[in-house]
């Protein structure tokens, strides 16, 4: 990593740089998320809400009173409605289960009908909303509308057996005080016949009881400070003054005749009660009612929308994750700044990235762009010939000015371009520095020494034989294997395209000729070096393509032979490590090093002002745009 301070734009150059990593990482996360979606089992939920009601009539209250037991009724409720009872009648309603099935199979629907059941009180009322949670939509609907008819049926059923004992213990009492009431009346009955009591005691006695049971009426409406209840305490008073006074046989005779008021009192209170138990255990009303049924059925897993989100958010902060870990561990050298102070040696320029056609439309059109044959997209790379005026242009004429700056305009100058590893891009800057050498009107020979893979000779449309290595084995002359622009012509390129820029006239190429088998030991030869100085005394400047550093020698010792060597260099392509080892092969064959071009450059990968290169272009089309507008005004 860089080990200047990251500002912002060091930031978005790792991620502009490392954009593949952010993609592919956010559509690898994101769509494993949308597999794992897809596969999982939908589940639906189903809800009804019900009303529990408690109505209390005087049967109800007494209801309450013999059945009373702590607890929060509403709690309670949501645990019956969850309870085996419940779900052993709901599976039986839904037909999972007969009379006949094994307990265990009952037991095992019971508990997978509780685990798909909840109950949720709704804030502080008296409703209850029932869920039911299935991998069926109409299975959850059928379910909770089950569960609530079965709550219902097990709700009215336990009123009517709490209404049931209530009647069975108000009719034992019932039949005890009509007993007792028996009793008392053949007991008058046998004293009034004995003779007995027939005097002023029993009409006292009778008024005595008359007036007790009209102070009981009277309490019920007023307090006893009302004048009627003062008034009727005073007359009992001076009544029961006057029982005292009474015989003995007087005293019993109002004795049970107390007795026979009392049970009877007793008995039609009980009688009546024993009426409103009947018609209680009798009626069809219940305490619950159903407020909504359910209907419908909502998707609750998967929440698409939010493992979507998730994931998407989770891709693209690994993506950024993954982009920093890889630029922290990119053995790459990153800036024009941290080349010049690793290698201690000049960056003469930047080549941008020359985009092929492929790239120039989106991406998701780019299969239906044809693709060329690789000779073709070779030559269109030589854009300081099909598009002088582009930016690429532009940096490969600055990259030639700062060498002749370095050479002092010495003329003989033999430059050799050399990379450490394979395919950072040096046979397209030497060409391309050719052209521009030549349009300026310098006499330029093209050497394509590389004779493990040679690659120039496509690039202009030629044939590699006869070339480099027969001059070396005295197979024939130099001057007759060196091509000029009639050759090109010949060649696989047009005279239109030929001709289209002027310079090339002044452009020479030696091909590699005939691959030989020890091409290190001809590089290294005496006629190679008597080759190198003839050609300084017929051309202002050779240029010398060669085989990558690191691999082979041949570089290496021809570096030696030349001049000056320049190092051309793709950012990400090969490690610092190689780039430092292929310098000092270099110094150590004494080959004088002039500087190192930063090649095949997107604005992601230097730490530039994305408008470094950009300004001749703008200014240009501005200046051309202006020009045919006056034109066509004209």
């Amino acid at each position: 990593m860089p080990r200047y301070e990251m500002s912002f734009y060091d930031y978005w150059r790792i991620i502009r740089r490392r954009q593949w990593v952010i993609i592919l990482s956010f559509i690898a996360v994101l769509g494993t998320t949308i597999a794992f979606t897809q596969m999982q089992i939908p589940i639906y939920r189903a809800s009804t809400t019900i009303k529990i009601e408690e109505r209390k009539s005087m049967a109800g209250l007494l209801v309450e009173l013999l059945t009373w037991g702590p607890g929060d009724t509403m709690a309670t409720s949501a645990e019956i409605i969850k309870s085996r009872p419940i779900m052993d009648e709901v599976a039986k309603r839904m037909g999972l289960v007969t009379e006949a099935a094994p307990k265990e199979e009952r037991d095992r629907i019971a508990s997978s009908l509780q685990g798909a059941v909840s109950v949720k009180r709704e804030g502080m009322t008296n409703i209850l909303r029932i869920m039911a949670t299935t991998d069926n939509p109409q299975k959850a609907i059928r379910l909770a509308n089950t569960t609530v008819e079965a709550f219902i049926a097990y709700n009215f059923e336990e009123r009517r057996k709490d209404a049931r004992m209530v009647r069975k213990f108000i009719e034992e009492q019932l039949t005890g005080v009509e007993i007792k009431l028996k009793n008392a009346e053949e007991a008058l009955k046998a004293f009034r016949e004995k003779g007995k009591g027939a005097g002023v005691t029993g009409a006292l006695t009778a008024r005595f009881i008359d007036l007790r049971f009209k102070l009981s009426s009277l309490l019920r409406r007023y307090t006893e400070k009302h004048p009627e209840v003062i008034k009727i305490k005073e007359e009992m008073e001076t009544l029961g003054k006057e029982l005292k006074l009474a015989p003995a046989e007087e005293i019993e005779l109002t004795r049970i005749m107390r007795e026979v008021s009392a049970n009877e009192s007793l008995y039609l209170m009980l009688q009546k009660k024993f009426k409103e138990a009947q018609i209680r255990e009798a009626e069809k009303v219940g305490t619950v009612s159903i407020i909504d049924q359910a209907v419908g059925a909502s998707l609750v897993s998967p929440n698409k929308k939010l493992n979507f989100g998730v994931g998407a958010v989770i891709g693209l902060m690994l993506g950024l994750l993954l982009a920093f870990v890889t630029e922290s561990i990119d053995t790459s050298v990153g800036t024009i700044e941290e080349v010049e102070a690793y290698l201690k040696i000049p960056v003469l320029g930047v080549i941008p990235h020359i985009p092929e056609a492929r790239e120039e439309v989106p991406f998701w059109r780019r299969h239906r762009v044809k693709v060329k044959e690789k000779g073709t997209r070779l030559r269109e790379q030589l854009i300081v010939h099909w598009n002088p005026k582009s930016t690429v242009s532009e940096a490969y004429r600055s990259l030639q000015t700062n060498i002749d700056f370095t050479r002092m305009g010495k003329k003989g100058d033999t430059l050799l371009f050399v990379s450490a590893e394979p395919r950072e891009g040096k046979t397209l800057t030497v060409c391309n520095c050719a052209v521009a050498l030549a349009q300026m009107g310098k006499k330029v020979l093209l050497v394509e020494s590389d004779l493990r893979r040679p690659v120039l000779h496509r690039i202009f449309g030629l044939k590699k034989e006869p070339g480099l290595t027969d001059i070396l084995i005295k197979k024939l002359k130099a001057q007759e294997a060196i091509r000029t622009t009639t050759d090109i012509i010949l060649g696989d390129l047009k005279m239109e395209e030929v001709l289209k820029t002027p310079g090339l006239d002044n452009l020479s190429v030696l091909t590699s000729g005939h691959l030989p088998p020890n091409p290190t030991e001809l590089l290294g030869s005496p006629e190679m070096r008597e080759l190198i100085s003839e050609f300084k005394t017929k051309y202002d400047v050779i240029l010398f393509d060669s085989s990558p550093i690191l691999p082979v020698t041949d570089g290496t010792i021809l570096g030696a032979q030349v001049d000056g060597v320049v190092m051309v260099y793709q950012v990400g392509r090969a490690a610092r490590g190689a780039l430092r080892r292929a310098k000092v092969q270099l110094d150590n064959a004494k080959a004088h090093i002039l500087g190192i071009v930063l090649n095949d450059i997107r604005a992601a990968e230097m730490r530039l002002a994305p408008h470094y290169y950009y300004r001749y272009r703008y200014y240009g089309e501005r200046k051309r745009r202006g020009l045919f507008r006056r034109r066509k005004k004209g």
